[in-house]
């Protein structure tokens, strides 16, 4: 039952966010579009940030399971690329919110924990070392976090070749032309 009000809860500030056009959510924005009271939102959540960090703990389970289990991990990952392109767009409001450095903080241990679990489940970079494999997922979490600061609308409308090119990237199957 309070998975289901989690849910709930969840899917509300989503919505809210998507529909808001900039306006920055808040507790009671949420509690209104659930109809409960206050009480259950800080019962089931500390504060927003608390709140996207275990949404966005959710989603990368479902699409972890998904990723690892996929016949074509490139189509996968595109799909990641393509929910996380849909909230840029939030994200970048939330970056210059009030909780704009937690909300970083979140989304970057998020892109992280993605890259840390498919690496580890697709056995990727096993001839490096644990200090350089966390080097190498610290510069693609980085990386998707420069691109997400950045991020356009013509990037929404590009989004299956941008996620073609970083997976490319990461996979080894881009490397710099030696002359």
């Amino acid at each position: 039952m309070a998975r289901d009000m989690k849910n709930k809860i969840a899917e509300a500030a989503k919505k809210l966010m998507l529909t808001q056009n900039g306006k920055k959510l808040t507790v009671s924005d949420i509690v209104e579009e659930c109809h409960i009271t206050r009480q259950t939102f800080y019962y089931h959540f500390d504060d927003i940030p608390s709140l996207l960090k275990w949404a966005l703990e959710q989603d990368t389970d479902r699409i972890l399971q998904e990723f690892i289990t996929a016949d074509d991990p490139e189509q996968k990952f595109c799909e990641w690329m393509k929910e996380l392109a849909a909230f840029t767009p939030i994200i970048q409001r939330g970056l210059s919110s009030s909780y704009g450095q937690e909300l970083e903080h979140i989304v970057t241990q998020y892109v992280y924990g993605f890259f840390h679990t498919v690496v580890e489940k697709k056995h990727l970079y096993v001839s490096q070392t644990p200090e350089e494999l966390d080097v190498i997922i610290r510069y693609n979490s980085q990386a998707i976090m420069g691109i997400i600061r950045g991020w356009t609308p013509r990037d929404s409308d590009s989004v299956e070749m941008i996620s073609h090119v970083i997976y490319r990237l990461m996979s080894g199957q881009i490397r710099p032309d030696k002359q």
